[in-house]
C-alpha cells in the first residue's frame, strides 16, 4: 500500500480485497489480507473501520467453520460497534451473534438475536429483513418447527420476488431450493425450482452475475442435478396437479444426472420426454435448451443422424426466438414513443 495513504484508507481497501477473496472460497489468502487491514484500521483509531473489520474476520471464520474464533473476534467488535451508527456493521453483527448462537445449538438465543436484527431492520431497511427470514427458516427446519420454518421462508420469498430487478431473488431461491430437498418437501419444490430455472436463464440473457450467488448457484445445480429420485418424484407430483412446466424442469435435471453418468441412452430417453412436456408449454427458451441438449446426447451415442435432424430444428426455434425478442423490442419502443408523445403532449 502506498505510505502516503492514510490508515484507514489502507485499512478499507485491503477490507474489500479480502472479500473478494473470500467469494472466491481462498480463505488462507483472505485472512492474510484481512490481518493487514486489521493493522490499519486499529493504527488509525477509526472505530468503524476496526469494527468492520472485526466482524469481517467474524464472518471469515465462520465460513470456515472456525466458531470459536470467530467468537473471539466478534467480542473484540463490540466496545468499537457502540461507538459506530454504521448500518452494514451493526446489521452484520447481530446476525453473526446469531448465527454463533445457532451452531452451538443455543435456539433460543438465536431466535432472540434474529428479532433483535428484524427491529433493526424495520427502523433502517425494511428489505433486509429476507436475510434473517431466510436465516429462521433454517433455524426452525433444524428444530424439526416446519411450520415456522415455512412461514419464514415465505415471508423471505415475499420480500425479493417483490424487488425492483430482484437482486436477491435468485440467492433466497437457491436457498429456499436446499431447504426443500434437504426435507424431501416434494409438494412445494417444483414450483421453486421451476422458478429458479427460469431466473437462471433470464439472467444469462441480461448478463446477470453476482460471485456470490454464482457460488452457490454452482452448488445448487450439483444437488438438483445429483437427487435423482427427489426429481422423479417432485415430477412426478408435477404431472399429477398438472404442473407441466415444473414437470419439465425436474425431467430437465434427471436428464442431466444421467448424462453425468454417462448413460447417454437413459439421458435420452428422459430429454425425449422434457421435450414433449415443453412443446405444450409457452416456452421457447427452455425448449431450446432441452433439444440443444438432446442434440448433444445424439452426438455421445453415436446418433449422428438423429443429431442431424435436431441441430436443422434447432436453428429454425433459434430464428423464431430471435424474431420474438425483435417483436418484442418494437412493441417497447412503440410505447415508450407512446409515452414521450403524450408527455409532450401534456407539457403543451
Amino acid at each position: 500500500m502506498q505510505s502516503n495513504l492514510p490508515d484507514s484508507i489502507k485499512a478499507d481497501s485491503l477490507d474489500l480485497l479480502s472479500k473478494k477473496y473470500l467469494l472466491k472460497l481462498k480463505y488462507d489468502s483472505s485472512k492474510i489480507i484481512l490481518q493487514k487491514a486489521t493493522a490499519f484500521a486499529l493504527k488509525s483509531g477509526n472505530p468503524t473501520i476496526i469494527a468492520r473489520c472485526y466482524v469481517d474476520f467474524c464472518s471469515l471464520l465462520s465460513m470456515w467453520a472456525k466458531y470459536a474464533e470467530a467468537e473471539i473476534y466478534l467480542n473484540l467488535a463490540m466496545p468499537y460497534i457502540k461507538l459506530t451508527d454504521n448500518y452494514e456493521i451493526i446489521i452484520a453483527s447481530m446476525l453473526q451473534r446469531a448465527n454463533l448462537f445457532n451452531v452451538k445449538d443455543k435456539k433460543d438465543s438465536a431466535i432472540f438475536w434474529y428479532r433483535r436484527a428484524e427491529e433493526f431492520n424495520n427502523s433502517k431497511n425494511p428489505y433486509r429483513n429476507y436475510v434473517v427470514y431466510m436465516s429462521l427458516g433454517n433455524l426452525f427446519s433444524q428444530m424439526n418447527d416446519f411450520k415456522e420454518a415455512d412461514k419464514n421462508f415465505d415471508k423471505a420469498y415475499n420480500l425479493t420476488a417483490k424487488k425492483e430487478g430482484r437482486p436477491d431473488h435468485g440467492y433466497l431461491l437457491m436457498v429456499y431450493i436446499n431447504y426443500l430437498l434437504l426435507e424431501k418437501r416434494v409438494d412445494a419444490a417444483g414450483k421453486i425450482i421451476a422458478e429458479y430455472s427460469e431466473l437462471m436463464e433470464e439472467r444469462k440473457r441480461t448478463n446477470f452475475s453476482d460471485p456470490l450467488q454464482d457460488v452457490i448457484k454452482s452448488v445448487t445445480n450439483n444437488k438438483l442435478e445429483n437427487n435423482v429420485e427427489f426429481m422423479k418424484e417432485v415430477r412426478d407430483k408435477s404431472l399429477e396437479n398438472g404442473e407441466i412446466f415444473q414437470a419439465a424442469i425436474s425431467t430437465n435435471y434427471i436428464t442431466r444426472y444421467f448424462e453425468r453418468k454417462k448413460n447417454y441412452e437413459e439421458a435420452l430417453k428422459h430429454a425425449l420426454s422434457a421435450e414433449g412436456l415443453l412443446i405444450k408449454t409457452s416456452s421457447l427458451t427452455h425448449l431450446y435448451q432441452i433439444r440443444k441438449l438432446k442434440y448433444e446426447l445424439q452426438q455421445k451415442a453415436g446418433k449422428f443422424s438423429d443429431a442431424a435432424v435436431t441441430v436443422e430444428s434447432l436453428f429454425n426455434l433459434k430464428d423464431t426466438i430471435l424474431l420474438l425478442q425483435k417483436r418484442d423490442q418494437v412493441y417497447e419502443l412503440e410505447a415508450k414513443y407512446e409515452t414521450e408523445k403524450s408527455k409532450r403532449k401534456y407539457n403543451y
